[in-house]
C-alpha cells in the first residue's frame, strides 16, 4: 500500500506537542509555530480535505494517543524483563551554506524518540509473528540471546569493588539498578552502563523449524 502523509515532523516538534498535551493543552499552537518557521524541518501537505490533508488538530491528537500507548507498551516491556542501555551519541550542526559540520554536542534523547522506538518494536514483533505463523518450519528471524552469565557475574563484582550497587541477577534487576543509580549519580551511572554492555550478546538469526520456541 501507499501512505500519503499530511506532515513531516522532527523529534523536537513532536516532543513539544507531547509536553503541551501533558500540561492540558492541545498541542496545536506548538505545531503551527513549527510550521510557520519556514527555515525549520517541518513540512505539511495541503488543507484540501482529501487523503493526506493537513489537519493540525488531528495530528496533535494522534501524537498524544500514540504516546499514551507507547508509555503503556514501554512499561509492559520493562515489567517483563527488558533492559535499556543508552549509549551517548554525538549530534552535529551543519552549515546550511557549505553542508559541512560546524558544531557538535551530545544528542538529546526525548520521549518522542521512545515513542517512535516503541512502535518500531511493535511493528517488528508483529511482522515476525506473522512470518513465523505463515512459515512455522522455515521462517528466518532475528533475536537477542540472554546476557552472558559469566560476564554478568563479573559486572556485579566490579560494581561492588567500586562501591556501586548493581544487581545483575536478571535483566529486569539490572535495568532497575541502573535506573536507581542514574538518579543518584550520573557519573557512576555512565560507568555502570558502559560495563553493562559487555555481557550483552550479539543478535543472531535462526530458523523457526530448527529452534525451540522458548529459546
Amino acid at each position: 500500500g501507499i501512505i500519503k502523509s499530511c506532515a513531516k515532523l522532527d523529534y523536537g516538534v513532536a516532543q513539544r506537542v507531547i509536553e503541551a498535551r501533558d500540561e492540558g493543552r492541545a498541542g496545536v499552537d506548538e505545531l503551527m509555530e513549527a510550521v510557520n518557521d519556514r527555515s525549520g524541518p517541518v513540512k505539511v501537505g495541503p488543507e484540501d480535505g482529501g487523503p493526506g490533508s493537513w489537519d493540525p488538530g488531528a495530528v496533535a491528537e494522534t501524537i498524544g494517543l500514540l504516546n499514551t500507548a507507547a508509555r503503556a507498551m514501554r512499561k509492559r516491556r520493562f515489567d517483563g524483563g527488558a533492559i535499556r542501555l543508552d549509549q551517548s551519541k554525538v549530534s552535529f550542526e551543519i552549515d546550511p551554506d557549505t553542508g559541512n559540520p560546524c558544531g557538535a554536542g551530545a544528542y538529546v534523547m526525548r520521549e518522542s524518540n521512545s515513542l517512535v522506538e516503541e512502535w518500531m518494536l511493535m511493528a517488528n514483533n508483529t511482522v515476525a509473528t506473522f512470518i513465523a505463523d505463515a512459515f512455522p518450519e522455515r521462517a528466518m528471524l532475528r533475536c537477542h540471546p540472554e546476557p552472558n552469565e559469566r560476564k554478568m557475574g563479573e559486572l556485579e563484582r566490579f560494581s561492588r569493588e567500586q562501591g556501586i550497587d548493581i544487581d545483575a541477577s536478571s535483566s529486569r534487576a539490572l535495568h532497575l539498578s541502573l535506573r536507581r543509580l542514574k538518579e543518584q549519580s550520573q557519573d557512576a551511572y555512565e560507568v555502570a552502563q558502559l560495563m553493562a554492555t559487555l555481557p550483552m550478546q550479539l543478535a543472531k538469526y535462526f530458523c523457526t523449524g530448527s529452534q525451540e520456541e522458548h529459546t
